[in-house]
């Protein structure tokens, strides 16, 4: 009588085991990604909230925010209203020579990435508009509810902006 040994074979087991393993490596690193995209894009709205308010205290120093450079520069480290200097993210003070605003203007996290800052031609001076791009695909925050197809077409380095901060007096597609 021949009685095969019922159970499975080492081989079959090792081979179970490292396609489990497999699977939870993935696993793991789709959700570490995701917790990374979502942890830089707290960052961004972070730092462009603090820009926002120091924006908002220039303005009440000198009746108008700084200008934009029309490459997404804000015209203003440091500010002199005959020569304003454009701020080089993550580089340059935001400074009127009297105040400082922003110690060191903030940088996007991703390196290829930037932010964005303009001054609505209707409105000039009187208004700003800051932008983003955030990396999470879900995020509720992106412009018109979707991160891939925002309604603005300005670029934050090397991906199209998908998130802004404006003053109270315009909206981001303005």
């Amino acid at each position: 009588m021949n009685s095969k040994p019922k159970g499975f074979t080492l081989i079959e087991l090792l081979i179970v085991m490292a396609i489990i393993g497999t699977l939870a490596t993935f696993l793991i690193n789709a959700i570490f990604r995701s917790a990374q995209q979502k942890s830089r894009d707290v960052q961004r709205k972070t730092e462009l909230k603090q820009l926002a308010e120091a924006l908002e205290i220039f303005y009440a120093d000198h009746g108008a925010y700084p200008g934009d450079d029309l490459n997404g520069n804000i015209l203003g480290c440091p500010y002199d209203p005959g020569a304003p200097v454009a701020c080089i993210w993550g580089i340059s003070e935001f400074t009127d020579g009297a105040t400082s605003y922003f110690r060191v203007v903030p940088k996007d996290p991703i390196d290829d990435q930037s932010y964005y800052y303009r001054n609505p031609a209707t409105l000039g001076v009187q208004a700003f508009q800051l932008f983003a791009h955030l990396e999470h695909p879900t995020d509720p925050d992106c412009l018109g509810g979707d991160c891939a197809s925002p309604p603005v077409d300005y670029e934050c380095g090397s991906e199209q902006c998908n998130f802004a901060i404006t003053s109270p007096n315009v909206a981001a597609n303005d």
